[in-house]
């Protein structure tokens, strides 16, 4: 709930998540946390996956990680192509690179998110963009191809 993923961004902030199980969970939460409820125009929410679609679109042509999951075929909903960009990103260590370009337009973050988001506070969007950062000197070997990620994330370490 929403307690559970204001905590998971608290641990992220606060650089108590370290990421060494592969674990995208507590940033899946900070990205969910306070985020305003909008429709596409065909009546489907959307999630994060579309913050960061629109955040990237904003700042580059294209992104690997974007095409990548568009492609993945088996994934039918926004948050499992949520949880699978965050996976692609941590792999190929930009995680925090992609986050931060999203997080750059305040407008975009206010349009997006509402007072409490973590994302919102520059001190505390500081504090998770750095702890990310310190994960690019970590190699994860994740399963990318997973058509799991619609429904949860996966219960082991892989």
């Amino acid at each position: 709930g929403v307690g559970r993923c204001k905590d998971s961004s608290s641990e992220v902030s606060q650089g108590h998540w370290n990421g060494s199980t592969g674990s995208l969970r507590p940033v899946s939460c900070s990205l969910t946390f306070d985020l305003k409820e909008k429709r596409s125009f065909f009546g489907q929410r959307k999630d994060y996956w579309d913050f960061l679609c629109q955040g990237l679109a904003r700042c580059r042509q294209e992104h690997e990680g974007i095409h990548f999951v568009t492609s993945l075929d088996k994934l039918k909903t926004p948050v499992g192509r949520g949880r699978a960009f965050l996976r692609y990103c941590l792999v190929h260590r930009q995680l925090a690179e992609s986050l931060q370009l999203c997080l750059l337009d305040p407008e975009s973050l206010c349009e997006w998110y509402y007072a409490r988001s973590p994302f919102l506070s520059p001190k505390r969007r500081a504090e998770i963009l750095g702890s990310l950062y310190e994960l690019d000197c970590v190699t994860f070997h994740l399963a990318l191809y997973r058509s799991d990620l619609d429904t949860a994330w996966p219960m082991f370490s892989e």
